[in-house]
């Protein structure tokens, strides 16, 4: 069977631990990529469970505002449109969250400033 190239974008510092822990199973991490691959093709899913990693202390104090933003509106920024929140946010640096509950079949949409996305999780 003919053999192709892939590339693949990862932190360095993940990558370094990887290589390690390859090295520690005796395997390459071709080897292990491989081992993947064949396996979810096989089974047809992906062979091991996805989940949320536990948002970090900055995350849950962002979700903690949103608590209280609810609790008092006036305590954030309300909009009249989802037109001039999209403004708002464009026009800001990329660190907000968006929050999103339906209550009662109301959505509701809260911004709150954090950190880059490395940063919650």
């Amino acid at each position: 069977m003919a053999s192709t190239n892939i590339n693949i974008r990862m932190d360095a510092d993940l990558k370094r631990q990887f290589e390690s822990f390859c090295a520690d199973m005796g395997m390459s991490m071709t080897t292990a990529f491989t081992i993947f691959a064949k396996k979810a093709v096989r089974e047809y899913r992906i062979p091991f469970e996805v989940g949320a990693e536990t948002p970090r202390a900055q995350t849950l104090e962002a979700m903690e505002e949103v608590k209280r933003m609810k609790a008092d509106p006036s305590a954030g920024k309300t909009y009249a449109s989802v037109d001039q929140m999209m403004e708002d946010l464009l026009a800001s640096p990329p660190d907000w969250l968006l929050i999103y509950e339906i209550d009662g079949g109301e959505l509701f949409l809260y911004l709150t400033r954090t950190g880059t996305h490395s940063d919650l999780f």
